[in-house]
């Protein structure tokens, strides 16, 4: 499943870089990024998210499965980690997090930080064993990442 969805993911991703690509072209936008495709990636989660808002009632935590989703495609698209092994990150992180906070409240920091993000700050806590409080030893890991992720 997790294949499958990050093929429509990359497909989106992809149009949304297109155009902003086609919009610079033609004088409509200036892209100031070398990763036009992050650019991208973060308008299509800012879309989903105001979409998100609008048609669904329900709290905020019906949305974890879909941003547990997609943290676990970041991860095994950017540290070349196998669906399952991904995934497990993915469960192993929330489950921690789940020890001290409620699901609204991760619910509302995946939103606000992105899978993106978690994708990273889980890989480095759970597959690298290192302790997740975004010190500075996190930051220059993060910033030695390709593109500075």
């Amino acid at each position: 499943m997790v294949e499958e969805n990050n093929i429509e993911h990359k497909k989106i991703v992809q149009a949304f870089t297109e155009t902003l690509l086609e919009l610079e072209k033609q004088g409509e936008l200036v892209l100031t990024t070398a990763f036009p495709q992050q650019a991208a990636e973060m308008l299509f989660h800012a879309a989903l998210k105001a979409r998100f808002a609008e048609v669904i009632d329900e709290p905020v935590e019906c949305t974890m499965p879909y941003l547990l989703q997609r943290t676990a495609v970041e991860i095994s698209s950017r540290f070349g980690m196998e669906d399952s092994r991904a995934q497990e990150i993915v469960n192993k992180y929330y489950k921690k997090w789940c020890e001290t906070r409620t699901i609204a409240e991760i619910a509302q920091v995946y939103w606000h930080e992105t899978p993106h993000e978690m994708a990273s700050r889980a890989f480095y806590h759970i597959e690298l064993a290192k302790p997740d409080d975004r010190d500075f030893e996190y930051l220059d890991w993060r910033q030695s990442l390709s593109g500075g992720s």
